[in-house]
């Protein structure tokens, strides 16, 4: 329900699409959805005592990620007077709801998210906020899913806005923030994310930040090839140097292979001889 009643709501809608690929794609009927009540958020302070910011409704206003059978969505709502995220985890077979949770801040009013996640668990959250002393910037919210459980962590912050907005319409007593933000993972590399989101630059003037969010350690690989041992790891991981040990205890006898790392695509790679002696290899900063 878009919630413009503001009265609790608990349902939400899914529809499958058969067919996609073909050229007479249809929908299913749609299901309702039983979820904790949620109701529309409120339209945040700013600061300077400007006009409030129409922050939108409930409705899911960035795409929806599946992984792994796990539908993963987030919208707005409300918790005692501030705007907050209400995240799900759906069954993308069935569209039983897994686990649903809220993300609320003591300070900033939090809106306009858009979510993703990996295979290994790891979710971010990008979204905006702001309050009476906070000018609307970007925020990110990185969370974990362990034994079924999803935590997240506070809200981040990646971009400071700079000025209150304030753009007003006709009888408009609310200047429309938009509801541009998107989040996504990296085709190269499960741990990195990319969020996009508005912030504003002057009175009446926004901006697009986006912003690359790591969440776990560049993994090293290893393959064996035609004689030869290929150790590779992300290219954005660039000034780390590769190390190796022939001791898994003596920690004093790593030492920086002389081998320069060659850019290949998104990855760099050192190629040794398979037949060299045995050891350890790790990134080190």
């Amino acid at each position: 329900d878009l919630g413009n009643d503001f009265a609790p709501h608990t349902t939400l809608k899914g529809l499958f699409i058969t067919n996609a690929t073909t050229a007479a794609p249809a929908l299913t009927p749609v299901q309702t959805l039983t979820v904790p009540a949620y109701t529309i958020p409120i339209n945040p302070p700013q600061p300077g005592n400007l006009t409030t910011l129409d922050d939108g409704d409930t409705r899911f206003s960035a795409a929806t990620r599946v992984v792994n059978g796990v539908l993963y969505a987030v919208h707005n709502v409300e918790v005692n007077t501030r705007a907050a995220l209400r995240w799900y985890r759906v069954n993308a077979t069935n569209f039983n709801v897994i686990e649903s949770g809220t993300i609320t801040d003591p300070v900033l009013d939090l809106f306009y998210p858009s979510i993703a996640a990996n295979a290994t668990g790891t979710i971010v959250i990008g979204c905006n906020g702001c309050s009476a002393t906070n000018f609307i910037s970007a925020y990110a919210c990185v969370g974990a899913t362990t034994n079924g459980v999803t935590a997240f962590n506070s809200p981040l912050l990646l971009k400071a806005g700079t000025v209150s907005y304030e753009v007003l319409v006709g009888t408009d007593t609310t200047s429309r923030w938009g509801d541009y933000s998107a989040t996504s993972p990296d085709p190269a590399d499960p741990n990195r994310f990319w969020t996009i989101q508005m912030i504003p630059v002057g009175a009446q003037t926004w901006r697009t930040q986006i912003t690359e969010i790591i969440t776990g350690a560049p993994a090293l690989s290893l393959s064996l090839m035609s004689g030869n041992a290929t150790l590779s790891w992300p290219a954005y991981a660039a000034t780390m140097q590769l190390q190796g040990n022939p001791s898994a205890v003596n920690t004093s006898t790593w030492s920086t292979l002389a081998n320069a790392p060659i850019t290949n695509g998104n990855q760099l790679t050192v190629t040794l001889p398979a037949s060299a002696p045995a050891q350890f290899f790790r990134l080190r900063q």
